[in-house]
């Protein structure tokens, strides 16, 4: 700065924190010290005070909001029963005409496999090709289709009791097998007394009424320990880890997860995943799902399989297998607070030990002794919790727990009444895939048969009725070659009646009165005469129809004649009458086939391949008559139908361009002796096998 001549130069000024201050900073960087101790002496006597206290209160009030909360969703799942309803409310199926175009992912548990929902996808082309239509089929909602994608269960109403049924052409049940066999129609058949031991048991908060929305799938106490234990497990310390299952989850592992096993963490997440919105299927109120929980599991209680009885997967049948106690008959008097104390404690008994048994079944249901110290375990500790009366407990104790090693014998079944039913079982077997009529009897299906039940009866009974001698007497069937001196009972008689339809003839008959499994119609060959003409028969007018297709089709028909071997007779026949009849239909060649005439003469011998044979007639006076084929169809003339059996043979021998016969006849041609020992080759490997 210059002034009057002079030359002034700033020195810079330092504060007293060693600063150095620009021109004009000074002034404005040090305020006077009372002002700065006043705004101090605010903020911290009373500004940061009230922050701080804010900031408890509010996080306080959060944590304390947060916490109110779990403790609601843990007790009462208010939140969750408002969105998992909602949400389950889009899983949806509706019946949709024709095939779906994007059916259902099946599950593969047990209950999927036995019940045949698993086999769906391989079964419809089955069924398509064997001429089978899908009318109707189960199109789900796009929120299903979606979470089966993802390998979530599938949500719908599921039975608990289902099996084969089998209908009449006019829609009687002819049969109908339900499986599991003893079941509880609903919640209020369970004996309260059978719904507490499972509830103490499995999950003593299941029907907590004051718990309306409740989720019955997670038990948070449970689950915590169950995480606490496994996790010092997984760092090296002997833990024992107790199960954090609930019903729900218990019930999906049951039937839905393959195997019905949990394998990892993923498995259990599903099946709880997967229970939570089954449970919240229904709605927000969550009593009536939990009431059917325990119905559901009571109904399906993996037992093990026992002999002469199969899968037990009930507490009803597993009373009947494992104890040979009748589910009704405990029902009855475990509902029945005065019935005989013994009574009640022998079948409580038995009750508690099936349900424990499901830990283990295959273990306790083959160690009685295991099952019953468990069984009285637990009898004691429920009689001091007051779970049961102390009395019933005791007497329980004292009750010895006895498991069969096989169930009782199956009822005598009259054969002949299921004949028609067991053929279309055996037919359905094949059609579905099906390895056993055990499997088939337990899949979910519904089959309409073509069999008229009520006519089916009255045949049956009246060839039941052929066994008594009055009987055979009423109907005149005494007599010369009839049953004049043979027991009436030893007599198997078969009917099979087929009513023709359009395109197609329906079985309306299948009934024997042989009472055994073998069904005479469909299971057994038989060499029956008229039978055996009946094949004649047909084979022979199939053949002839054959020659007048081709000889239709000739361009020359008498070349074509003078072309054939003299043995091949069948075919000469048809080309004569071609040649009569020029441009003659199948339907009068096959009629002027059935007037051809042949003669019933004994006199002639037959070589087959027994050897040589002689045959007679029924009727003496036809071993000299000539007669049509209708005629000796009709009257069952034996010689008439060697004759043409014979022409049979000899067309196929002779019938051009084979040159079998032609080879044979000739000694001198070289691959006849080729043709033998290939001849002699094979009919010595079917003599071999045979003897084997």
């Amino acid at each position: 700065m210059q002034t009057r001549g002079s030359v002034l130069r700033h020195i810079p000024s330092v504060d007293h924190r060693g600063l150095l201050l620009a021109p004009g900073s000074a002034r404005r960087a040090a305020p006077p010290a009372g002002r700065a101790a006043g705004r101090a002496s605010v903020w911290e006597r009373i500004i940061a005070p009230v922050v701080r206290v804010t900031v408890g209160v509010v996080v306080l009030g959060a944590v304390l909001v947060l916490g109110y909360v779990a403790h609601d969703e843990i007790r009462h799942a208010t939140l969750q029963s408002r969105w998992l309803s909602a949400f389950a409310g889009g899983i949806t199926f509706e019946l949709g005409e024709g095939p779906a175009r994007a059916p259902l992912r099946p599950d593969r548990g047990p209950y999927d496999v036995r019940l045949g929902y698993a086999a769906l996808p391989g079964l419809s082309p089955r069924l398509e090709k064997a001429g089978f239509v899908i009318e109707r089929q189960a199109v789900p909602s796009r929120r299903m289709s979606e979470l089966a994608a993802r390998d979530f269960f599938n949500v719908y109403p599921e039975k608990s009791q289902a099996g084969l049924t089998l209908l009449d052409l006019n829609g009687t049940v002819v049969q109908q097998a339900r499986y599991p066999r003893n079941v509880y129609p609903g919640f209020a058949a369970v004996p309260d007394l059978v719904a507490r031991t499972l509830l103490y048991v499995e999950d003593r908060e299941l029907l907590d009424a004051s718990r309306p929305n409740m989720n019955p799938v997670v038990d948070w106490e449970r689950l915590g320990v169950a995480v606490g234990q496994q996790a010092m497990k997984s760092l090296g310390r002997r833990q024992k880890v107790i199960g954090a299952s609930t019903l729900a989850t218990q019930l999906e592992k049951f039937r839905h997860s393959p195997d019905g096993i949990t394998r990892d963490a993923r498995d259990k997440l599903l099946q709880m995943a997967s229970a939570s919105l089954r449970v919240y299927s229904g709605g927000p109120y969550t009593l009536p799902a939990r009431e059917q929980l325990l119905l559901d599991y009571l109904n399906a209680l993996p037992l093990a399989a026992q002999a002469g009885y199969g899968e037990v997967a009930s507490l009803g049948d597993g009373l009947e297998s494992w104890f040979g106690s009748s589910f009704a008959e405990v029902n009855r008097v475990l509902a029945d607070p005065a019935a005989p104390l013994a009574e009640r404690a022998r079948y409580y008994k038995q009750v508690l030990a099936l349900i424990l048994a499901v830990r283990r079944p295959t273990h306790y249901l083959r160690d009685a002794a295991s099952l019953a110290e468990l069984a009285d375990s637990h009898l004691r500790r429920m009689a001091r919790e007051g779970v049961i009366p102390a009395e019933l407990a005791a007497a329980a104790e004292a009750t010895p727990l006895v498991l069969r090693a096989r169930a009782d014998a199956s009822p005598v079944i009259d054969f002949t009444r299921q004949k028609g039913v067991n053929l279309a079982r055996t037919q359905l077997l094949p059609l579905l895939g099906v390895g056993s009529l055990y499997e088939l009897d337990r899949l979910d299906l519904t089959a309409r048969t073509t069999l008229d039940s009520g006519v089916q009866r009255e045949v049956t009974t009246f060839l039941r009725g052929l066994a008594d001698p009055a009987r055979i007497g009423e109907l005149g069937l005494t007599g010369a070659r009839l049953l004049r001196a043979s027991d009436p009972s030893k007599v198997v008689y078969s009917l099979t009646l087929y009513e023709r339809g359009e395109g197609v003839n329906h079985l309306r008959i299948n009934a024997d009165n042989l009472d055994q499994p073998l069904d005479i119609n469909a299971g057994a060959k038989l060499d029956l005469g008229s039978t055996a003409k009946l094949r004649t028969l047909v084979s022979w007018l199939e053949l002839i129809a054959d020659v007048h297709a081709r000889s239709l089709a000739a361009p020359d028909l008498a070349r074509a004649r003078a072309e054939l071997h003299p043995r091949d007779r069948l075919s000469a026949w048809v080309l004569d009458y071609l040649g009569a009849n020029p441009g003659a239909s199948l339907a009068d060649t096959l009629a002027a086939a059935m007037q051809r005439r042949y003669s019933a003469s004994t006199a002639q011998t037959f070589y087959t391949g027994g050897g040589a044979h002689r045959f007679a007639n029924f009727e003496s006076r036809d071993n000299n008559a000539v007669m049509t084929v209708s005629e000796a169809t009709r009257r069952s003339v034996n010689l008439v139908f060697i004759r043409m059996m014979r022409e049979i043979v000899d067309h196929y021998m002779y019938r051009a361009p084979s040159t079998t016969a032609r080879l044979l006849e000739n000694g001198a041609d070289p691959g006849r002796g080729e043709y033998l020992r290939r001849f002699a080759d094979r009919e010595g490997s079917v003599f071999l096998r045979r003897f084997y």
